[in-house]
């Protein structure tokens, strides 16, 4: 799902770059954890609820005939700002503005029978776009990196689809630190399980 009603939110990514994010992230999930997801259901027939709704969850696994759900929400903000861009290692500088995207990804596995939350996990990204006030100066901007941990550039296809570009980006890496969190809490619930049944022997 793509969650754009939180104050601040923007648009996430384009249709296909979504649908791309998350088959990949069906693979990358199965081998990160046991969970083998079987299909996607379209998020329209999910209806955020304020509170929480489980009866829709239910209706769904019965439905489809499935016992667990995973629920995947992507959301992101920005910031933009005026800054100044220097041409390669010249003193030449030209007007622009540099975006500054953060972007979440949510993950849930519910158990629709009993309406439980078996696991949660979340991941967090995010990434900066320099660009310039017009286009024409193709072979230094635009471009995106990631602050401050990395300095390698990235360089947007085209002028008008660098902000497409930035979220994209932001999301991978959200979907790193998704899947990373998601082993450690896989490992953890299986040490905490076999603590539980050797007390019990």
């Amino acid at each position: 799902m793509s969650d754009t009603a939180a104050p601040g939110a923007v648009q996430n990514l384009p249709e296909e770059a979504l649908v791309r994010l998350v088959e990949s992230l069906q693979l990358d999930i199965g081998r990160a954890i046991p969970v083998t997801i079987k299909e996607q259901i379209p998020s329209a027939q999910i209806r955020p609820k304020s509170q929480g709704d489980w009866a829709q969850f239910a209706e769904l696994g019965r439905q489809r005939g499935l016992d667990y759900l995973v629920l995947l929400i992507a959301s992101s903000t920005e910031q933009e700002y005026p800054v100044t861009l220097f041409l390669g290692w010249t003193t030449h500088a030209e007007p622009g503005f540099r975006r500054d995207n953060w972007s979440l990804l949510e993950f849930a596995l519910l158990d629709v029978k009993h309406q439980q939350i078996v696991m949660q996990a979340e991941g967090r990204g995010w990434a900066t776009l320099d660009y310039p006030s017009a286009p024409g100066i193709d072979q230094w901007y635009p471009v995106v990196y990631l602050r401050p941990q990395d300095e390698r550039r990235i360089w947007p296809p085209t002028y008008a689809g660098a902000p497409n570009t930035l979220r994209v980006v932001s999301f991978d890496q959200a979907a790193k630190r998704l899947l990373l969190k998601l082993q450690y809490s896989w490992l953890g619930a299986m040490e905490s399980e076999a603590k539980t049944r050797k007390a019990g022997s």
